[in-house]
């Protein structure tokens, strides 16, 4: 399982350069980020479409695997101001405020073009679908990748699924955490890095 979420986040620039990823503990050596991403501005809620507008998010990993038993609350219970913003066909885009995130090209380069701080979502009739995706070497856009105060880096992957009730919208699902407790710009190498199922993820967006 380590070896698995390892893998995942070594950035694409380690590919490109030909080393042996095999032997890495961690992430690949990035610039650190540019500091707090600036607040996304409030949006009006649409009338053609519930799901639109702005809310405030409460993300929860409380069922963690045994690699992660040390990893403090404050990774597993994170909140942030986010907006929903439709792409057309269904299908939507989140994007995070209220954290500092990593951001530039080594989030954007990757086929999605998603922030560290977004992720997409869809709609079929009345479910709603969101994923953290996972891609790979080619960058670590489309999921959250945040250094949480005086805890470390987390990197949180996963799907879940929900509906809108009154204008909240719940959704719970699965999906993998790594964690570095380092709290220095992108680390690596991290010696103390963990990563593990997350076998309850739930996120819950209230309108503000």
């Amino acid at each position: 399982m380590r070896r698995q979420i390892a893998a995942s986040v070594i950035p694409f620039l380690m590919a490109v350069a030909g080393c042996d990823r095999s032997n890495l503990p961690g992430p690949s050596p990035q610039p650190t980020p540019t500091g707090l991403n600036p607040p996304s501005p409030p949006q009006p809620n649409s009338d053609a479409d519930p799901l639109t507008g702005a809310y405030g998010l409460d993300l929860t990993m409380d069922q963690l695997g045994a690699e992660c038993s040390e990893v403090p609350e404050v990774v597993k219970h994170r909140t942030y101001n986010g907006t929903i913003k439709a792409t057309g066909n269904s299908d939507y885009v989140v994007s995070l405020s209220g954290g500092v995130f990593l951001s530039g090209l080594i989030c954007t380069f990757a086929p999605s073009h998603f922030g560290c701080d977004q992720f997409p979502a869809s709609r079929t009739g009345g479910a709603l679908q969101f994923n953290l995706i996972n891609e790979n070497d080619d960058g670590h856009g489309g999921h959250i990748v945040e250094r949480v105060p005086q805890a470390g880096w987390i990197e949180v992957f996963g799907s879940l699924t929900g509906a809108i009730d009154n204008g909240t919208i719940s959704a719970k699902g699965s999906g993998s955490l790594w964690y570095c407790s380092s709290s220095a710009g992108y680390p690596f190498p991290c010696a103390s890095y963990v990563g593990c199922d997350v076998n309850d993820l739930r996120m819950t967006f209230a309108r503000h």
